[in-house]
């Protein structure tokens, strides 16, 4: 019995050890195992369990609190276990989401481990669902408070619809991993940390699906040819983050209320928002919609308004923002707020055209969007 300690238990560098029968409590971290080959963990209640860089370890009929994370480890074995949390998956090759996963219960139902399926659909109350290396998938889940709800890595074709995510997710509510024609329709994101995560996904979309109580509503890095259309974004810290991608599309969306950013991209090679209401962002820093090192970057027909700092903001990038309505008649504010003038439109060392502006506001189709997601 190991209780109020920083670590209970600290296995690094080491192989062949067994570990049964234990019962940690009241410590920051259950069982750390790091670089180690041939851990057993049998029977034990912990708090969590870590693996890093990790092989051949097994977890089998335990008592977890909170959560399993299997970080660049390969071949575990996580059987008929309790998990409160749930597990979380996490590697930058391949190899590392190949595990041994059997009967295993979080909080709100199972986990539920597929490898290698083809064409199956998934409609049942699950906590989790991993898939690796599948195609021709469809998803409808209601998870909450889990470190990951639906998490996909080396698949394609998968489809989340009529779904919802609610609570805190450690991690995200949908993961996505190297993986590729990503459909998520109809589906709401409520008191996420993060709703979605891209790492290196192509061809995603995302559709007819409410964001709200987020700190970000979807983030994307190093991933390509995606969509976001006829979705709500608010009440956030940051609606939509694009970090080193290509050919983003926003489309008929609200974004509003959010406390830092409605949208942001850096690094960006073509960036399209168009036809999208950006407004009341920015409360605590930022503004409606920033982009960094972009180029090929056209933010057209929308209507930006009432943002804190700035309406648009840009560095190093060339922006045609052409079109727009900017929250007067007399466009947009150049450096500082004007009393006649709109939202701010500003940039360093970038060119960003503004004229012609429009003098009324646009009809974005969002606004029926928005009745229609909250429904």
């Amino acid at each position: 019995y190991i209780h109020h300690a920083g670590c209970a238990i600290l296995i690094n560098n080491a192989s062949n050890i067994i570990i049964q029968n234990l019962i940690t409590e009241f410590n920051n971290f259950g069982i750390s195992i790091i670089i180690s080959k041939n851990v057993y963990v049998e029977n034990c209640y912990t708090e969590s369990i870590y693996l890093n860089t990790d092989e051949n370890c097994s977890i089998e009929n335990c008592h977890i609190l909170h959560s399993i994370q299997i970080i660049e480890s390969v071949k575990s074995s996580i059987i008929n276990n309790f998990i409160g949390k749930g597990l979380l998956i996490k590697g930058l090759k391949q190899k590392y989401f190949f595990h041994n996963i059997l009967n295993n219960t979080a909080i709100n139902g199972s986990i539920l481990y597929y490898v290698n399926k083809s064409c199956v659909k998934v409609k049942e109350n699950a906590s989790q669902i991993f898939i690796i290396g599948c195609k021709n998938f469809e998803i409808s889940i209601n998870s909450s408070n889990v470190m990951v709800a639906v998490e996909m890595a080396y698949s394609s074709n998968i489809s989340i619809i009529n779904s919802g995510f609610y609570g805190k997710m450690a991690w995200a509510s949908v993961f996505g991993v190297n993986s590729s024609n990503i459909s998520i329709s109809n589906s709401k994101f409520k008191n996420n940390g993060c709703s979605i995560f891209f790492h290196a996904v192509s061809n995603f979309e995302i559709k007819n699906s409410h964001f709200a109580f987020y700190e970000s509503g979807v983030v994307a890095e190093l991933s390509k040819n995606g969509i976001v259309r006829e979705c709500t974004f608010e009440n956030g810290e940051f609606g939509l983050e694009f970090y080193l991608c290509r050919n983003i599309a926003i489309k008929h969306c609200n974004i509003h209320d959010n406390e830092c950013v409605g949208a942001m991209a850096q690094g960006i090679i073509g960036f399209t928002i168009y036809k999208c209401n950006v407004y009341n962002n920015g409360d605590d820093c930022g503004g409606g919609i920033g982009v960094s090192q972009g180029i090929f970057v056209r933010i057209n027909s929308n209507n930006i308004f009432n943002n804190s700092y700035y309406g648009i903001y840009a560095d190093f990038s060339i922006v045609n923002a052409m079109h727009n309505y900017y929250g007067s008649f007399l466009g947009p504010s150049r450096n500082m707020t004007h009393p006649l003038r709109g939202d701010i439109v500003y940039g360093f060392a970038s060119i960003i055209i503004t004229f012609p502006w429009k003098v009324f506001p646009v009809f974005t189709k969002a606004e029926y969007c928005l009745q229609r997601v909250k429904k």
